[in-house]
């Protein structure tokens, strides 16, 4: 058991590692694909989660076949994949469309409120508890996002005091933040999700490659039954009689035409398989950091990315050109860094002591029977209550 303690104790820090990477990537990569589906972003989602379902599901099947997914990890119940998947594809759907209106740099700023919204989640379905420290640096997070959108903000006051016209840019920048944020909880709370069905069988061990493949096929479909949502007035405002040439023009612009006079579609379909290919990889990483080390882990491990993401937005990229940071832009930067680490250190305050004495052993193993939960949050994952514990150094970071 030792053993398994040293090897989980050595897989985390690599994982979280990896999760930084491709997380740059991936956050870099889909604002440039985006550029030339600006006015697809519902194709971009369903061709995301058509590839999902194809490259999880032959991932599956081998990995079924070489012995290493069970025939009772393919039995678990499917109903709460049908949640999982409806929250993923809403994420997703919001997501791309907020992108694709908001510069590059604001994303992940904003992305960083996936912390409250976990925490929020995790209170909620997995009954876990946050110290006062713990939700002031919350509140600390969420002042460093809104610091960072006061330019929108103050615009659309400048609108309703009869600002310029110019102003009115702020106005529908401030809307697309609004959607981008919307798309943030429902993000969350499919981690949650699936946090909660590894726990729930941790008996079996369950393999990373049935909850992936299980939830892109539902997204998928509820991708596609969403559709309707680009008839919403401000979100794509296609009438739905039209739904159908919309979709072909997608189509027609993700290879690289130009459908109607209003598209640009030059990088397709160079930039969107880029970040199919990044994006598959990123949470592939993701989900095995769920696995290994909770949601909250995992989120917080990405909120290492956006500093690195915020300030390689400042480069020439290609199709997107180099952005410039405002000064509201990088003091929300530096609050939202202040509160990561201040919930960094009060997570670390708020763990148990007698936890650190324990027996050391791998809290993926199979011994359930005896299990009761502690419900101790130490960032972000749960421990449990057997005769050997978890050692708390075997997850550090």
């Amino acid at each position: 058991m030792t053993a398994q303690a040293n090897n989980n104790s050595a897989v985390v820090p690599i994982l979280m590692a990896s999760v930084v990477c491709a997380a740059v990537s991936n956050t870099i990569v889909r604002r440039i694909a985006l550029v030339p589906l600006k006015h697809y972003p519902y194709l971009l989602t369903q061709m995301q989660g058509l590839i999902y379902a194809l490259v999880y599901g032959s991932i599956l099947f081998h990995r079924y076949r070489d012995g290493a997914v069970t025939v009772e990890m393919l039995r678990i119940s499917k109903r709460p994949f049908l949640w999982i998947g409806f929250w993923d594809s809403l994420g997703d759907i919001l997501g791309n469309i907020g992108t694709s209106h908001l510069p590059g740099y604001q994303t992940p700023l904003l992305a960083k409120l996936n912390i409250i919204f976990t925490a929020v989640f995790s209170n909620w379905i997995l009954k876990r508890t946050y110290s006062l420290s713990q939700v002031g640096a919350m509140a600390v997070v969420l002042c460093g996002s809104v610091v960072s959108i006061l330019p929108s903000v103050l615009g659309r006051i400048l609108v309703a005091e009869g600002g310029d016209g110019e102003s009115a840019s702020t106005t529908s920048s401030l809307f697309y933040v609004g959607v981008y944020v919307a798309s943030v909880a429902p993000t969350a709370l499919a981690f949650v999700l699936k946090e909660e069905i590894f726990e729930c069988h941790r008996h079996l061990n369950l393999d990373i490659f049935v909850v992936n493949t299980y939830g892109s096929v539902v997204s998928l479909a509820f991708t596609i039954l969403l559709l309707p949502l680009a008839s919403v007035p401000g979100i794509g405002e296609v009438p739905l009689r039209e739904l159908a040439a919309y979709t072909r023009n997608g189509l027609d612009c993700f290879m690289g035409n130009d459908p109607t006079p209003a598209d640009d579609c030059t990088g397709s379909p160079l930039a969107p398989l880029l970040y199919f290919c990044i994006n598959v990889t990123y949470n592939i990483f993701i989900l095995a950091l769920v696995k290994q080390g909770g949601a909250l882990l995992t989120f917080l491990t990405n909120t290492v990315t956006f500093p690195l993401s915020t300030i390689l937005f400042t480069l020439p990229w290609p199709l997107l050109g180099a952005s410039t940071l405002n000064r509201f832009v990088i003091l929300g930067l530096a609050i939202e860094l202040s509160g990561i680490v201040y919930y960094q250190h009060a997570s670390s305050k708020s763990a148990r002591p007698e936890d650190s004495s324990s027996t050391t052993t791998n809290a993926t193993t199979g011994k359930s029977a005896e299990r009761t939960y502690l419900l101790t949050e130490e960032q972000g994952r749960s421990q449990y209550d057997t005769t050997l514990k978890p050692d708390p150094s075997a997850l550090s970071t």
